[in-house]
């Protein structure tokens, strides 16, 4: 074998072994993603459950919406709001002269923090994958604040 065969065979094994590559990359992420989707399905089928659900009080009533989004948020997801369908977080917050507060969907549109109040039982959800985080934490709108140091650094 010439020197110039040995360098083709050694270029056709690389190309050969990035494409192997590519594909077990490629069934890994499908994997997961069936993973991801089985793991959706069951905390939405046992989120579900308390559909129709009043804890009783505010503070319980705040309590399970706090245990609801502790797992989203480790999981990655958002309950889709059943007003505009965008991606929110479960909260229940005072309203009116409810006694046991009112679960709402707060969320970002793009007029800025939005909440869509439900009812005083907890909605039926739907989940559906957290959204990228906005730059700088304002999608992009809103500058940064100066530090403090930037600012005290310039004359004024």
């Amino acid at each position: 074998m010439t020197e110039s065969d040995q360098d083709s065979a050694e270029i056709s094994f690389r190309l050969n072994a990035i494409a192997a590559a590519h594909l077990a990359f490629g069934d890994m992420r499908r994997d997961i993603e069936g993973y991801r989707d089985a793991i959706r399905r069951s905390i939405e089928i046992t989120v579900r459950h308390f559909a129709g659900s009043n804890f009783g009080s505010i503070e319980e009533n705040q309590e399970f919406a706090r245990m609801v989004m502790a797992l989203l948020e480790e999981h990655h997801l958002r309950a889709k709001c059943t007003v505009c369908g965008a991606p929110a977080i479960i909260r229940c917050i005072k309203a009116g002269n409810s006694t046991t507060g009112a679960f709402s969907y707060d969320h970002h549109l793009d007029g800025g923090r939005t909440f869509h109040t439900g009812s005083s039982s907890f909605p039926e959800v739907t989940l559906v994958p957290k959204p990228t985080r906005r730059k700088n934490g304002h999608n992009g709108k809103h500058k940064k604040p100066a530090k403090a140091k930037e600012r005290r650094g310039k004359k004024q």
